[in-house]
């Protein structure tokens, strides 16, 4: 699948918990782990605004970076799936 979820990675980066993450975005933390482990079958602009203004409000009262959309989500096109794959 083209989609790539960096959520783990990015939480991780920033010390902090889904859990923590959906608290203080006033959203379900269900829905972090359905976007995580691709059970999601959609995602809406809203949201992934919510998760990238509350991961950015954590990030800046921690005094780290500004968290992109890159950090969430990412698109790799399946050319470039198929390319990084080693030749047996």
């Amino acid at each position: 699948m083209p989609i790539q979820i960096n959520l783990s990675k990015t939480l991780n980066e920033l010390n902090i918990t889904k859990n923590k993450l959906a608290t203080e975005g006033k959203f379900r933390v269900a829905t972090l782990h359905e976007l995580e482990n691709g059970k999601a079958k959609s995602i809406t602009f809203e949201m992934l605004t919510n998760i990238l203004d509350t991961a950015n409000r954590i990030s800046a009262s921690e005094g780290k970076r500004q968290i992109t959309i890159n950090d969430i989500i990412d698109y790799i096109p399946d050319n470039q799936i198929q390319n990084d794959t080693p030749n047996n």
